[in-house]
């Protein structure tokens, strides 16, 4: 019975190692979804600006940018 005891304990730590690898590495992988969702968000951003002011000012002068409210930051 002390057997099939130990074996039972060498189980559990082997699970909670394992639990605490996957909750480890799960974090990992979470921090670098939200970072590429930041910068797939600014991209976005950037994008969508270029976009207004080319439909605001096809051949790309200033003053036109100014007409539609648009200032460059």
């Amino acid at each position: 019975m002390a057997t099939a005891n130990v074996t039972l304990e060498n189980q559990l730590q082997s699970a909670q190692k394992n639990l605490l690898f996957l909750q480890q590495n799960h974090a990992v992988t979470l921090k670098g979804l939200h970072a590429e969702v930041r910068r797939l968000q600014q991209q976005c951003t950037d994008l969508t600006y270029e976009l207004t002011v080319r439909s605001c000012d096809p051949s790309g002068r200033s003053e036109v940018k100014g007409r539609c409210g648009l200032h460059t930051v």
